[in-house]
C-alpha cells in the first residue's frame, strides 16, 4: 500500500503480478463492502464449487498479500473521493447558508452587475429577474425603468442540509416517558423537530 498518498484522483493500478482474476477478487471485496464473503467473493470470480470448498486455495488467497495491498488501496480510493464529494457538497451549502445579500450592493447601495458578483453569490442566487416599464414624461418621451428580482436559495433549507452532512443532528432521537397510569411510551423525534424532546426543569 502506498502510505504516503494522501489524496488519490485515479483510481490505483493493481501489481502486475496479480492475474486478471485476482485483480477483480480485491475489487470485488471493496464493491462488496464489510460483509464480504470469501465464497461469494470466489464464485463470482469464477471459482467452481469444488475449488471455493478448497482450503488450500482460499488459504492461498488470504495470504496473497499483493490482493490485500491492492485491497487496501482500492479502500482508501473510495474513502478519498467520499471525503472530497462530500467537501464540495458542504463548501457548497455553506455559501448559501451563510450568504450575506449585502454583498451584491456596491458602497452607494446600487446593485451590482452580475459580472462584478463573486462565486458566493453565484450559489446563493437561484435566479434574476429584469422587468422594464416604459413611464411617460412630461415631454412625451419615456423613461425605461428596470426592476430586478432576485432570488436566494433556501437558507433554512441549506442550514439543514449542512448540519447533516456534517453530523451534527441525529437522523431520529428516541425517548421515554411515563403516562399517568405508569405505562412507558416511546416516542421517535426526527433530527430537526427538537422542540419535542422532552425537557425536565430541576
Amino acid at each position: 500500500m502506498n502510505k504516503g498518498r494522501l489524496i488519490q484522483d485515479v483510481m490505483p493500478k493493481a501489481p502486475p503480478e496479480l492475474t486478471q482474476r485476482e485483480r477483480y477478487f480485491a475489487q470485488l471485496v471493496v464493491k462488496k463492502g464489510p460483509m464480504w464473503s470469501l465464497s461469494e467473493v470466489m464464485r463470482d470470480c469464477g471459482y467452481n464449487e469444488a475449488q471455493i470448498k478448497r482450503n488450500e486455495i482460499r488459504k492461498k488467497i488470504m495470504a496473497n498479500k499483493l490482493i490485500w495491498d491492492y485491497v487496501d488501496d482500492l479502500r482508501e480510493y473510495v474513502r478519498m473521493r467520499h471525503v472530497i464529494a462530500l467537501d464540495h457538497i458542504v463548501t457548497e451549502l455553506a455559501k448559501i447558508a451563510f450568504f450575506d445579500i449585502r454583498t451584491l450592493y456596491d458602497e452607494d447601495g446600487n446593485l451590482k452587475p452580475v459580472c462584478e458578483m463573486d462565486h458566493i453569490a453565484g450559489a446563493a442566487i437561484s435566479s434574476i429577474e429584469v422587468e422594464a416599464t416604459e413611464i411617460p414624461s412630461k415631454d412625451g418621451t419615456f423613461i425605461i425603468n428596470k426592476t430586478t428580482k432576485i432570488k436566494i436559495r433556501d437558507k433554512i433549507a441549506a442550514l439543514k442540509e449542512l448540519r447533516e452532512a456534517l453530523g451534527l443532528i441525529p437522523k431520529k432521537t428516541t425517548t421515554f416517558r411515563k403516562d399517568d397510569n405508569g405505562n412507558i411510551i416511546q416516542t421517535e423525534v426526527s433530527g430537526d423537530d427538537l422542540s419535542q424532546l422532552p425537557i425536565t426543569f430541576e
